[in-house]
């Protein structure tokens, strides 16, 4: 376990593991990072009480659209105007696209 500094807020938060790639969630701004982004406090192995574990973001299996460029852009900006990222404008549109199209299977729960 080691204690490492939010690269947004900059408050200090609990890991476990040593891993550089593992994704983590600020419990305090909810900022996103992986902890190689963030800023060691070169504290290790100590419970503190006043630190917020840093949440692990669930492992995502990432899948790119092969899209022509104009037509990512044209996501990118739709989802942008929407206060979207793209992969939420996308869930949406296919579960809706699901429904009117008769498709009986929900959706896996994120």
């Amino acid at each position: 376990m080691a204690l490492l500094r939010c690269p947004s807020c900059n408050s200090k938060g609990e890991v476990l593991g040593n891993d550089p790639q593992g994704r983590f969630r600020c419990a305090q701004c909810g900022h996103r990072f992986v902890a190689g982004e963030a800023n060691a406090t070169q504290e290790y192995n100590i419970l503190a009480d006043d630190s917020p574990p840093f949440l692990p973001e669930a492992t995502v299996e990432r899948h790119d659209l092969l899209l022509e460029p104009s037509w990512r852009g044209w996501v990118d900006r739709l989802a942008k105007s929407r206060g979207l990222s793209e992969s939420e404008l996308i869930r949406r549109a296919l579960v809706e696209y699901a429904k009117r199209t008769g498709f009986s299977d929900p959706p896996p729960r994120s």
